[in-house]
């Protein structure tokens, strides 16, 4: 994470924890870039793909003949390209995903709640939403809490989190793949998310929407607010230091 120096904060961790916590908190930290590094790679990989895909197929017609084709090679290669694209938007949706919750894991070891009696969570409940509980109970707080807000109170993040818990708890998520012929170059190329309740046996849903669209647009918000989180950190722990 080129904006954000990590010393600050691990400066003022190592006055306070022990060896071994700071050792989580260093992976933690390091998880936190991986995690953006490999929503890149991902993308990257799916972009690619398509690059390929779409040399291959540079008509209407060539596009049309390589999904619905009689040809077993043909039909072969485009259940490869299809599962491919597919592996590589779950992998995103995942991975993004668990970026919150370790977020959480460096506020929590960072700012040293685990040394405090009123803070300290179990090892099972470090996430995101108990460790905004434990913040809110400290008005120095409320900046970091405003963050974590914006992080978490969005429809896209919410549809991706509902999205990740299917394909973890239920059932793996399938972004339909399509060709829309009206479009030109790479936006001829379109997965969908079906429709989805809001939560298991809702009556609320979120939309069938693109997923491409929506996993570039999530992964800009998380990434611009994490920075923003940590930058706050820098100043919550420089004051004490």
């Amino acid at each position: 994470m080129e904006t954000w120096n990590r010393e600050t904060l691990l400066h003022y961790a190592q006055n306070n924890q022990s060896e071994k916590d700071i050792s989580k908190l260093k992976r933690a930290i390091s998880s936190v870039v991986e995690t953006q590094m490999l929503c890149n790679y991902h993308y990257r990989t799916l972009q690619a793909l398509l690059d390929e895909h779409m040399r291959n197929n540079p008509t209407e017609s060539c596009l049309f003949r390589s999904r619905f084709s009689g040809d077993a090679e043909a039909n072969n290669k485009n259940f490869e390209f299809t599962l491919g694209c597919r592996a590589n938007i779950i992998a995103i949706v995942r991975t993004l995903h668990s970026l919150s919750d370790i977020v959480s894991f460096v506020i929590y070891l960072g700012l040293g709640l685990n040394l405090n009696k009123s803070t300290k969570l179990p090892n099972s409940k470090i996430t995101l939403y108990h460790v905004k509980i434990k913040l809110e109970t400290h008005t120095k707080y409320m900046e970091l809490l405003l963050l974590l807000n914006r992080l978490t109170d969005n429809t896209d993040y919410k549809h991706l989190g509902r999205l990740s818990n299917q394909t973890k708890h239920s059932s793996i998520v399938r972004p339909l793949s399509h060709f829309n012929l009206k479009e030109k170059g790479i936006e001829r190329y379109q997965f969908i998310f079906e429709e989805i309740e809001t939560q298991p046996g809702s009556n609320e849903k979120f939309a069938e929407t693109s997923a491409i669209p929506l996993i570039e647009k999530e992964f800009k918000r998380q990434n611009d607010i994490v920075i923003n989180i940590l930058h706050c950190l820098d100043k919550l722990v420089s004051a004490a230091i």
